[in-house]
C-alpha cells in the first residue's frame, strides 16, 4: 500500500509540473507524458528533481506539445541515466569554454 501511495504522489507531482506546459491543452498527451515520466523515474522523486531544470525551460520557453513529447521521449530511464546525461552536458560545456580560450 505504501508503494502505491508513493507512486500516486509522484504521479500527481509530475502531472502538476506538466500542467504548467502546453500539455495542459491536450489531456491525452498530458496523461501519456505523465505515465512515461513515471516509468522513466522508476518511482523516484529525485529523478524528477534531476530533470526539473530542463522541465522549467520547457515551461518558460512555452514549447509546443510536439517538442515537449520529443524531449520526454529522449530522457534516459532511471536516476543513473539522468545523472550521466547531466554530467555529460557539463563536460561538453566545459570543453566548449576551453576551446574558446585556446
Amino acid at each position: 500500500e505504501y508503494d502505491q501511495r508513493h507512486r500516486d504522489d509522484l504521479r500527481l507531482y509530475i502531472r502538476h509540473l506538466l500542467e504548467l506546459t502546453n500539455l495542459k491543452d491536450s489531456p491525452t498527451d498530458l496523461y501519456s507524458a505523465t505515465e512515461i515520466l513515471l516509468t522513466k523515474s522508476e518511482n523516484k522523486f529525485v529523478y524528477i528533481s534531476a530533470i526539473r531544470e530542463e522541465l522549467d525551460l520547457l515551461i518558460s520557453n512555452n514549447d509546443s506539445i510536439e517538442i515537449i513529447m520529443q524531449y520526454i521521449d529522449k530522457l534516459p530511464t532511471g536516476l543513473y541515466g539522468s545523472y550521466d546525461r547531466y554530467f555529460n552536458q557539463i563536460i561538453n560545456k566545459l570543453n566548449n569554454q576551453v576551446h574558446i580560450f585556446s
